[in-house]
């Protein structure tokens, strides 16, 4: 092993090392070197010359006594410190000293889990005048522009709050342009308009002044104060219009609504569409509950549900059914199929191919036709109509009553009172014909009997129709012809009784006679 060591800054001093190998030793200032060391040791002088050890090493010589002691040195420097050496056992605890200085704070800890919601705190100061508020930055999220006066985008990505006051919730590529206006989140949703909001969904569009999109999908509300509140691809566009739902649907006027369905559309002030497919609510007030196809296209005019029904007069209504039609003013069609009430007030309850074209008129059944003003009509399977105005037509195979039927007969309600020729009447009644028969509608077991219409108008002239017999005409023609054969009966007795009166007569004449004739001869 080899060492080399460099005395620097000694003059005059005599230097014993003792080196136990091979070393090289540096000597400056022409410091002078005793070594008893092996062989093989260098020494090297300032000037650069170099001594073997081997050139002064001599004998190992015995062992000398040992010197007196000498004085006490200076103190030399202290050393270096050593390594520390092992911790001792815990001494016991000194008295507390005085606090010290706060140390600095160290980082934050974990987020601790939320605590129970505090009581609502009081409305705060308003805040200072838009003109004068600085412009934020976005608030979390990436890619988020955050350009109006307070606005917010709480995170999200490519969200743009760029109105005054205006929020994007999150989401990704929503924007709130105008003055207020927010939306909570979902994709591609604009709130456009003045306070407008889109609650969520994806490319929904709230573009009215103070309008809403709750969510759902290609929504529109561009109407101030329009609303929709959800579904794919509705459009309120009318002032204060509203669509709650569904598919395609169209609330495009003032206060029109729509509740959902498909492909609805309320197209008027105030106009009304509750659901279904395809129906359209077009006037005023105008009202279409439900079903499939429907239009209620007048004023006030409403149509509950059902198929293909319309409702065009002005406060008209078509309850259900299809293919019927309320085309009279203040008209009704109930339901049933392809029935028509188009006459003023006229009414349709139901059933089947029916029409009430008179003015306040009625037709049920099948197949009735009240075409008369105020007439009602109702018909069974085989149709029948109106004979008048102001005529209750019945059109069936019997009439069943569980009592009696009262004819009004009051003098008062009757005038052009004119006397008969009973014994007329009674001539007719013995040469009208009078059979056996039954309607076609009825079966073959029924029989009736009695006259004709035709035949009876033939012969009295009474009633309005040659198809019809009134009750009242036919019981007035009995009575007559009763007071006829009366009256013939009795004239019939009144000669027989002249002619035994005249035959008694001259019977107790000749009885007179004869006891006359008894009395001479005695």
């Amino acid at each position: 092993m080899s060492y080399r060591y460099s005395l620097v800054s000694i003059s005059a001093l005599s230097l014993m090392v003792c080196v136990s190998a091979s070393a090289d030793i540096n000597l400056t200032n022409g410091a002078d070197l005793n070594m008893n060391g092996s062989s093989g040791s260098t020494i090297i002088f300032e000037d650069g010359s170099v001594q073997e050890t081997a050139q002064v090493q001599g004998p190992q010589g015995d062992p000398g006594a040992v010197g007196p002691v000498g004085p006490v040195g200076p103190a030399g420097a202290t050393g270096a410190d050593g390594p520390a050496g092992p911790a001792g056992p815990a001494g016991a605890t000194g008295p507390a000293g005085p606090e010290g200085s706060q140390g600095k704070t160290g980082d934050p800890g974990a987020t601790g889990p939320a605590g129970p919601a505090g009581a609502d705190g009081s409305d705060g100061v308003d805040g200072a005048d838009g003109s004068d508020a600085a412009v934020p930055t976005g608030h979390g999220g990436i890619n988020n522009i955050v350009t109006g006066t307070q606005a917010f985008v709480g995170g999200g990505e490519d969200n743009e709050a760029s109105g005054n006051y205006s929020m994007v919730g999150g989401g990704d590529s929503n924007t709130a342009s105008n003055g207020s206006s927010t939306v909570g989140g979902g994709y591609g949703n604009t709130a456009s308009g003045y306070r407008s909001t889109v609650g969520g969904g994806g490319d929904n569009t709230a573009s009215g002044s103070r309008s809403t999109v709750g969510g759902g999908f290609i929504n529109t509300a561009s109407g101030n104060y329009s609303t929709v509140g959800g579904g794919d691809t509705n459009a309120a566009s009318g002032s204060r219009s509203t669509v709650g739902g569904g598919y395609t649907n169209t609330a495009s006027n003032y206060y029109a609504t729509v509740g959902g369905g498909h492909t609805n559309t309320a197209s008027a002030d105030y106009a009304t569409v509750g659901g279904g497919f395809s129906n359209t609510a077009s006037d005023y007030y105008a009202t279409v509950g439900g079903g499939d196809s429907n239009t209620a296209i007048a004023y006030r005019s409403t149509v509950g549900g059902g198929s293909d029904n319309e409702a065009s007069g002005d406060n008209s209504t078509v309850g259900g059914g299809r293919s019927n039609m309320a085309s009279g003013y203040r008209s009704t069609v109930g339901g049933g199929a392809l029935n028509t009430a188009s006459g003023g007030s006229s009414t349709v309850p139901g059933g089947y191919n029916n029409v009430a074209s008179g003015l306040s008129s009625f037709a049920a059944g099948i197949g009735a036709n009240a075409s008369h003003d105020f007439s009602f009509v109702w018909a069974d399977e085989n149709g029948g109509t109106s004979f008048g105005a102001n005529t209750f037509n019945v059109h069936s195979t019997g009439i069943y009553l569980n009592g009696v039927v009262q004819h009004s007969s009051d003098r008062n309600l009757k005038e052009g009172f004119m006397a008969i020729d009973a014994q007329d009447v009674l001539i007719k009644v013995l040469d009208i014909p009078i059979t056996s028969w039954r309607f076609k509608s009825e079966e073959d077991s029924v029989t009736h009997i009695g006259p004709v219409a035709q035949d009876f108008m033939a012969s009295f002239g009474y009633g309005n129709s040659d198809k019809h017999i009134t009750s009242t005409d036919a019981d007035g023609v009995a009575l007559a012809a009763i007071q006829g054969l009366n009256q013939k009966l009795t004239q019939e007795l009144d000669e027989k009784q002249a002619e035994i009166d005249r035959l008694e007569a001259k019977f107790i004449s000749l009885e007179h006679r004869l006891l006359a004739m008894e009395a001479s001869m005695k």
